[in-house]
């Protein structure tokens, strides 16, 4: 039989071992963000190509080619951020919380920064 644990001690194992987004996006969010920066993508590398679809002529398709190159060298990719531990996330939640609260709020905060 398993030693048995105290709410406390189960409460600090959770804080280490669970873990949430650092970047406040939930998992669902993940694929979407693939489909729309793919869809991005395709669209930068195709649009130069419609002007060659009314007459292809020497130096446009030289211009075109040279913009469709541009469109494909700046795709860099999207990327993951690694979650953080539930402990982390509880401690900047409380942090923030504490800041907001010395100033009066969000939006007293936002009138701060706007002045």
């Amino acid at each position: 039989m398993g030693t048995f644990k105290t709410p406390q001690e189960k409460k600090r194992l959770s804080y280490a071992k669970d873990h949430r987004p650092n970047h406040g996006e939930r998992g669902s969010c993940v694929p979407k963000r693939k489909r729309t920066y793919a869809r991005v993508t395709r669209r930068a590398q195709n649009q130069p190509l419609e002007t060659l679809k009314s007459e292809p002529v020497d130096e446009l398709l030289v211009t075109t080619e040279l913009r469709v190159g541009i469109a494909r060298r700046k795709n860099r990719g999207w990327g993951k951020w690694p979650d953080i531990s539930l402990g982390e996330h509880v401690a900047k939640r409380k942090l923030y919380r504490a800041e907001m609260e010395a100033v009066g709020g969000r939006r007293a905060a936002k009138r701060k920064l706007a002045a």
